[in-house]
């Protein structure tokens, strides 16, 4: 079976050299009026439609790779004029990146035009090689290599095609006349064609080498003491050396049930020769495909892609961290890094035993991010890091998995079912409304990237009158001493102690504020929320952000006009309704006036049989598993009956102490989202008071809860119902044990005695 031409490279470009070297910038000062600059773009050879434009970074597309020049790219130059070189092997740099770039000389040698219309001819090549100059340097015979070993990087998968590719470019019958004060246009091709290995595995493990191997032992794969004619493009191997092989090493994680790819750059040509195709695992060697190359050889500025499976053994397999396996929920906390994690994807939230069957079960075709934000600690830029890594996201057998960075990121990430098998760039919105028009999100999970923080070890549980509550708010993702630098409160990653926002009975958070430098609740950042991205263009509302401070594929949006779905105006002629049409749109913001309807609205969270204790968890709970929200009678215990004995501010004065242990952060007065889902409020004691809300699971229903401090010994503590009227405002959620310890209302006896409770002796 021959390889099939499938992929496209429209530039393979060496930025990493190019980063070594002292880069003068675009623009060079003393050029003289006859000094020639460069136009340099791709060549794109298509076999079959147009790809998509390129972009800024290298992306593997599934028809083609793009890849833009790099700011410090540097290209080799030399000009004929008639018969005679006039320039060899001199220097040019941008200062810009794109998919077309101006080049200027890095020193004091650049091309000059002889006149204005005699005839010169130039000839380019990419990377620039410090070669012998003048007289020695020929571009018939530009030195080129191509290593045996590429290595491969997790956070760039692509980099090693810039380290060791080449392209060149010829540039016929220009003159002064014709260019004018434009630059010469360059169009670069490349020398090398790609070999893209897709793998699917049966078991999630980490490839530590593929090898591209040739049967023929004489062939060059690998070699060095090659050189290629820039003029046309040839490729002469009479004094290389090498090897018949060619290696991709490093850590490469493979998945279970979905493709991953990986890619080497080859040599062209080698037409009808036989090659092995292998992987490396712990010292392990598996075949993953033998093929023929095709007659005519491979060609330059193609990538031939093979498809293959693979078998892990049981002792190579990496381990998976099933975060369902105590129990579902709809939120579950991920604690460490270059981790595979799992969790049930099929049963809605807790799936109680409430709820009928039917009820609980989902069958979803695709998972996809929804949206993430990460930890920021400089609103200048915004960081944009994936706390999961979004590529490794995939379903297998009604399971979720996903893997963490090598480097841990903590961060909030919503990941959504959907009733149809979508990629990211097949999702499509309703551009008004942005709800989704193309499928159907059948249910969605909040994941808790916090390090080294597990819900359920004792350490992160704080117990009081029989109630044991979590030390954080829920989506919070430091304490606040992780906040203290040198001794100073970095106050943008003191908004990670915040939480997430959440409306009255929805279990899918909204992000926090974005940090504590002002008293303002949404501070200098002019943001309502953290930055939060979305990995899906059509719902991706574009930048955001005031002074320079900028928050790009942003799903929110962060202002009114783009945050809101306005409810007001549709009716909903139940509870079950008006749920599932939250359900079904995570990322909107509902601002519905007045009750739920029907009766049900204010249980959506808890049933009230047992509210005067625990309350029941109900599958739109938004806790993690063996947690529920806080009820109402937790919050009394916990306050002392809205009169607790220690309470204190502490500096920078953006959060409460209860009991000198437990943290409540500051997020502003009352409610801390109004039904624009603008915040309210302060997020400091600075302009005259701020207080911390919570919802709580009542026997009437919702009630917002609330620490209230005008100043550092001035706090109040009380409850109101806010889930009817106010149900469209915003609070964090504080989880308690769904396990209670205390003495249920009414079994107290005289005296402090415990009454005996009769049990069935079987």
């Amino acid at each position: 079976m021959k390889y099939t031409p499938y992929i496209t490279i429209l530039a393979m470009l060496l930025a990493a050299a190019c980063a070594k070297e002292n880069i003068v910038e675009d623009g060079q000062q003393g050029l003289s009026e006859n000094a020639v600059t460069f136009s340099a773009s791709m060549a794109s050879r298509q076999s079959g439609e147009s790809g998509p434009d390129t972009r800024t970074v290298y992306r593997d597309g599934t028809d083609i790779i793009n890849v833009e020049w790099a700011a410090g790219d540097r290209i080799g130059i030399f000009c004929m004029f008639g018969e005679q070189v006039t320039a060899a092997n001199v220097g040019y740099s941008t200062g810009t990146a794109g998919k077309t770039a101006t080049f200027t000389c890095f020193d004091d040698e650049a091309i000059n035009w002889e006149d204005m219309t005699s005839v010169h001819d130039f000839f380019a090549y990419y990377p620039y090689a410090e070669t012998a100059e003048g007289a020695q340097a020929d571009f018939h015979a530009v030195p080129v290599s191509l290593p045996a070993v590429q290595t491969y990087d997790g956070s760039d998968p692509l980099g090693h095609l810039s380290d060791h590719g080449f392209i060149y470019a010829v540039a016929e019958d220009q003159t002064r006349e014709k260019i004018g004060n434009g630059s010469v246009p360059l169009k670069f091709s490349h020398l090398f064609p790609v070999l893209e290995v897709r793998i699917t595995a049966d078991r999630f493990a980490t490839v530590d080498r593929i090898v591209f191997r040739s049967k023929n032992e004489s062939s060059l794969m690998s070699f060095t003491g090659g050189s290629v004619d820039i003029e046309t493009g040839a490729l002469d191997l009479t004094a290389a050396t090498g090897s018949a092989s060619i290696s991709l090493e490093g850590s490469m994680p493979v998945l279970m049930g979905t493709p991953v790819s990986f890619h080497l750059l080859v040599p062209p040509g080698h037409g009808g020769e036989e090659f092995v195709i292998e992987a490396v695992i712990n010292d392990k060697t598996v075949t993953l495909a033998e093929r023929t190359a095709p007659a005519e050889g491979f060609a330059a500025g193609k990538a031939y892609y093979v498809s293959a499976s693979m078998t892990i053994d049981e002792s190579d397999a990496e381990p998976v961290t099933d975060l369902s396996a105590n129990g579902t929920a709809n939120t579950y906390y991920v604690t460490k890094a270059n981790t595979i994690y799992s969790f049930d994807a099929t049963v809605k939230g807790n799936g109680e035993e409430q709820y009928a069957l039917e009820e609980t079960t989902i069958a979803p075709q695709s998972l996809l991010v929804l949206w993430y934000t990460c930890l920021q600690t400089s609103a200048e830029p915004w960081a944009q890091n994936e706390p999961v890594v979004i590529s490794t996201l995939t379903l297998v057998d009604g399971k979720a998995y996903f893997r963490t960075p090598e480097t841990f990121v903590p961060g909030n990430v919503v990941i959504v079912a959907l009733d149809k098998v979508l990629g990211y760039d097949d999702v499509q919105a309703d551009p008004t409304t942005r709800v989704i028009s193309n499928a159907e999100i059948l249910w969605s999970w909040n994941l808790v990237v916090a390090e080294g923080y597990d819900p359920m070890a004792a350490e992160n549980q704080f117990a009081k009158g029989g109630y044991v509550f979590m030390t954080r708010e829920l989506g919070a993702l430091i304490d606040p001493e992780d906040a203290v630098v040198d001794g100073n409160t970095n106050m943008i990653a003191l908004a990670g102690t915040a939480g997430n926002t959440y409306q009255w009975g929805r279990k899918d958070p909204f992000p926090g504020i974005p940090d504590y430098r002002s008293s303002s609740i949404n501070g200098f950042s002019g943001l309502w929320f953290t930055p939060v991205y979305t990995p899906i263009p059509a719902l991706d509302r574009g930048t955001f952000g005031n002074s320079g401070k900028q928050a790009y594929n942003q799903i929110l949006g962060n202002t009114v006009e783009t945050v809101t779905l306005d409810a007001r105006s549709v009716s909903y002629s139940s509870t079950a309704e008006y749920v599932d049409a939250l359900t079904k749109n995570p990322h909107l913001w509902y601002h519905k006036e007045g009750l739920f309807p029907g009766t049900e609205g204010a249980n959506v969270w808890g049933n009230p049989q047992r509210a005067d204790i625990l309350g029941v968890k109900t599958i739109y709970d938004p806790c993690p598993p063996g947690y529920k929200v806080m009820s109402e009678a937790a919050w009394m215990t916990l306050t002392e009956n809205l009169a607790p004995a220690t309470l204190s501010v502490p500096d920078p004065g953006r959060g409460i102490l209860l009991d000198e242990t437990l943290y409540f952060p500051i997020k502003g007065w009352e409610a801390f989202r109004n039904k624009d889902a603008s915040p309210s409020g302060s997020t400091s004691l600075g302009s005259g008071g701020g207080s911390s809300g919570l919802w709580s699971d009542g026997s009437n229903g919702g009630h917002m809860c609330f620490f209230a401090a005008t100043s550092k010994t001035d706090i109040k503590t009380y409850c109101e119902d806010r889930a009817g009227t106010n149900a469209f405002k915003g609070c964090g959620v504080r989880c308690i044990r769904e396990s209670y310890s205390g003495v249920e209302a009414g079994t107290e006896g005289d005296d402090d005695l415990i009454n005996l409770g009769k049990e069935e002796w079987n």
